[in-house]
C-alpha cells in the first residue's frame, strides 16, 4: 500500500477539544474537525486512540 494514506476525521463537540488534538504530531485542524493521515492501520488507531 506504498503511497497511499488512511485518513481519519473526526468533528469533536467543543472547540477546546480540538484545539488540544491539534496539538498531537500529524494531526491537522479546520473548526472542530480534526485529520490525520497515516500509512497503516495501526498507525492510524495509534494516532486516534487519543483523540
Amino acid at each position: 500500500m506504498a503511497g497511499k494514506l488512511l485518513r481519519i476525521e473526526a468533528g469533536l463537540h467543543q472547540p477546546r477539544a480540538a484545539n488540544l488534538a491539534a496539538l498531537m504530531p500529524g494531526v491537522t485542524r479546520s473548526g472542530r474537525t480534526v485529520v490525520l493521515d497515516a500509512e497503516t492501520m495501526t498507525a492510524a488507531y495509534g494516532s486516534a486512540y487519543p483523540v
